[in-house]
């Protein structure tokens, strides 16, 4: 993932999934071949599930300093 310019984020976390990643694609068309090519095609990835965000709400990268 750290080599594939279409993953803008890849985060590790606890809980039912391992990691999260944020990926952009120019179109649905595009990301499922993404998907085809790198995550299917991956022994090592027996499972994934794609969430498509139709709009952003709110986006903040500030941390807020006590």
């Amino acid at each position: 993932m750290l080599r594939l310019e279409e993953v803008r984020q890849c985060y590790s976390v606890a809980g039912e999934c391992d990691f999260v990643l944020v990926v952009h694609a120019a179109s649905l068309e595009a990301y499922e071949t993404w998907a085809r090519d790198h995550l299917m095609a991956n022994d090592a990835i027996r499972r994934y599930d794609t969430t498509v965000v139709w709009s952003c709400k709110k986006f903040e990268t500030a941390v807020p300093l006590a």
